[in-house]
């Protein structure tokens, strides 16, 4: 037999002992690993999208990919944390698929009402507070940018639930509520959830929102074209025009008598230089930011807008003269190009028979290329006014 000096003997017992505890160590390490790893809910990952998916702009399908990416570096950088870490990459496999989207979406929706039904429902009880308004004014926001998606089925089922009490709590929350950013938040959404959401609209007729939309008057008009004119100095990305333009259209579809609109007034009074530059850039581009299916009964937002304003010549003044040659140039293109029969087309020429009726310029400009395409429309449009057409322009 060999034998084994203290030392090594000593040494033998010292690597054993620490063996043992390192042995030990990592043994704790694994069951609290493991521990951790047990106590990752299945769908951890998701949870992780659904966060990151509130708080930006990203289509939830980059959001996912951004956070693998992260988790797939930490795994890299601290290999202690790589099998948790492994386990959270697995927990959901929806990337890059429509049903993994659309539970994320369902999930980020979902949240965001039942926060907005928390504190609207406090601060219905209690004495508003600025902090609440902050609160539910990103609430707002989150809640707007969640409607403006190019699938709205995906939140019927949301907005419908509880017999739309949801819609409810956001009618409470606009009339109690005098700030004015929640209320052109409020007005937003209304607008988004009417146009995709035909039965809501009988829900917020039936409301008080009518009552409260009548006390919109031509002061809180003019602030708003004020603001158009003069973006707040905090709006570094100029966000807030296109929302208060917007605003101001969607309101100016209820107002059906032109002489007693508040909007008209108000356009009268304020400053509205870059509201017409703006309502002449989206006539041109044919796009209606309210969003309105256009018919024979129903003009959209601009061409309504205009209409109302050429109803006379105190306020059609507002448009400069050569905006006025601008808008016929756009008529001309349009009755051009719109096919026969297209309430679109129909929509142009009552607006023309109005520019004409009040701008004596617009009875020369062009006449030579609006003759020939008038006569021809004469058979063809019904709400084509021969007499007046001819008075002015043939």
């Amino acid at each position: 037999m060999q034998n084994i000096s203290p030392t090594e003997n000593s040494a033998k017992n010292d690597f054993a002992n620490e063996y043992g505890k390192a042995t030990s160590k990592s043994n704790v390490e694994c069951q609290l690993c493991s521990q951790d790893v047990a106590s990752i809910p299945n769908d951890y990952l998701m949870e992780l999208v659904n966060i990151v998916y509130r708080r930006t702009n990203l289509d939830v399908t980059k959001v996912e990919e951004i956070i693998r990416m992260t988790l797939n570096h930490m795994q890299n950088t601290i290999p202690s944390l790589s099998g948790t870490l492994q386990v959270i990459l697995n927990s959901s496999s929806y990337a890059n698929t429509k049903t993994g989207s659309s539970k994320a979406y369902d999930s980020a929706l979902s949240g965001t009402l039942t926060k907005l039904k928390f504190h609207l429902s406090h601060q219905a009880k209690n004495d508003m507070k600025k902090e609440d308004n902050d609160v539910i004014h990103d609430l707002l926001e989150e809640l707007l940018d969640s409607l403006n998606v190019e699938d709205p089925d995906g939140y019927h089922h949301l907005i419908q639930q509880d017999d739309y009490h949801i819609i409810q709590i956001l009618v409470s929350c606009f009339q109690l509520n005098y700030a004015p950013s929640l209320k052109l938040l409020l007005a937003q959404i209304f607008g988004v959830i009417c146009y995709t959401m035909r039965d809501s609209t009988t829900i917020l007729l039936h409301s008080v929102l009518p009552t409260e939309l009548d006390e919109w008057n031509a002061e809180l008009i003019e602030i708003l074209l004020e603001k158009i004119e003069r973006p707040p100095t905090n709006d570094d990305s100029v966000q807030l025009p296109p929302l208060f333009l917007k605003t101001i259209l969607s309101f100016n579809l209820h107002m059906k008598d032109s002489i007693r609109n508040p909007v008209i007034t108000a356009l009268q009074n304020g400053i509205t230089q870059e509201f017409c530059s703006s309502l002449i850039l989206l006539f041109n581009r044919n796009v209606d930011p309210v969003g309105v299916t256009v018919s024979n009964q129903n003009p959209s937002a601009v061409i309504k807008m205009m209409l109302d304003m050429f109803s006379s010549e105190a306020v059609a003044s507002v448009f400069y003269t050569n905006d006025v040659k601008v808008i016929l140039d756009i008529i001309l293109r349009n009755l051009t190009d719109l096919p026969s029969g297209d309430s679109g087309r129909s929509w142009n020429l009552t607006l023309l028979n109005r520019v004409a009726a009040i701008n004596i310029t617009s009875n020369f400009y062009r006449s030579e290329e609006f003759i020939p395409i008038l006569s021809d429309l004469y058979k063809e449009e019904p709400c084509f006014d021969r007499e007046h057409i001819e008075k002015l322009w043939l």
